[in-house]
């Protein structure tokens, strides 16, 4: 679950095309309800601010059921830490994948 750049929002990546629409479709949608129909806005950089701080709340703070009620950030950091464990546990014990 990684981002090209700090403005985008994570979405986790799925193989299935059809089950990537209808998770940015519900995606939008929540967003939309939750947050855009709550806010009137009368600039555009006003506008970019709000959804910035948004997005830090969504990314970094908000727990999402689907990730075991952890925000992305905390997911992807567990994840990262997962996938290094035995790579580290090798480390330790002297192994190497060439043995």
């Amino acid at each position: 679950m990684e981002a090209s750049d700090d403005s985008r929002l994570w979405l986790l990546e799925d193989d299935n095309s059809h089950q990537k629409k209808l998770r940015v479709w519900s995606f939008n949608g929540r967003f939309q309800n939750e947050y855009l129909n709550e806010m009137l806005f009368s600039t555009l950089s006003e506008t970019r601010g709000a959804i910035g701080s948004w997005k830090e709340v969504y990314n970094h703070r908000r727990p999402h059921s689907a990730l075991g009620n952890m925000s992305p950030a905390e997911f992807a950091l567990k994840s990262k830490l997962e996938n290094s464990l035995p790579e580290a546990k090798n480390e330790t014990l002297g192994l190497s994948e060439e043995s």
